[in-house]
């Protein structure tokens, strides 16, 4: 049987399942302030993931974060 020919209602009945869509997993988890470090991470690599948003960007990122600039011509900038 495909996954196309299920739907969920008929998975709950035939394997006894409960479904729960507010479930707060984190409710008992403090918050935590992100540190200077991870804000300036992010605000260099999240445009151009985003704008790309392939695995070329992560690797792209990566190269960046380590100061590998031969392929900055590649993504254009």
């Amino acid at each position: 049987m495909s996954y196309s020919e299920f739907s969920l209602s008929q998975l709950e009945s035939e394997f006894n399942l409960i479904v729960q869509e507010r479930v707060d997993l984190f409710k008992s988890i403090e918050s935590v302030n992100p540190s200077d470090l991870l804000k300036e991470i992010l605000a260099e690599n999240i445009p151009l993931a985003l704008e790309i948003d392939t695995e070329k960007a992560r690797f792209l990122t990566e190269c960046s974060a380590n100061r590998i600039d031969c392929f900055s011509n590649y993504c254009g900038t």
